[in-house]
């Protein structure tokens, strides 16, 4: 299964692929949501909030305006553990959220 995930996620990138998963890296926000509006997309999508160029709360709501079909399961990561950012990614469109440093097993279970 192919997953999109931002740019500077070394980490997250070698465990995606150990777990067997294809991964594809987005650069910044208008590239993570050119790969998520291609013909046959990713079914999720883990990204920083901080994501360049465009937030990646910015790209779920983006995503979830243009794309109805196939559903995109979105996971927002984030160094901060604001109740108030929560409630924004969560507002809008993101499926779940991941504070860093996260525990991987935890991460693999979610998805």
């Amino acid at each position: 299964m192919k997953i999109v995930i931002s740019d500077g996620e070394r980490f997250l990138n070698n465990l995606l692929k150990k777990w067997g998963y294809e991964v594809l890296v987005a650069e910044d926000g208008p590239q993570a949501l050119r790969l998520l509006q291609q013909e046959n997309p990713p079914k999720v999508a883990i990204f920083s909030c901080e994501m360049k160029n465009l937030s990646g709360i910015e790209v779920c709501s983006r995503l979830r305006q243009a794309v109805k079909e196939p559903y995109i399961y979105l996971v927002l990561l984030t160094s901060t553990s604001q109740k108030d950012d929560l409630i924004e990614g969560l507002a809008a469109g993101a499926d779940d959220y991941v504070i860093k440093p996260f525990d991987a097993y935890e991460l693999r279970a979610r998805l």
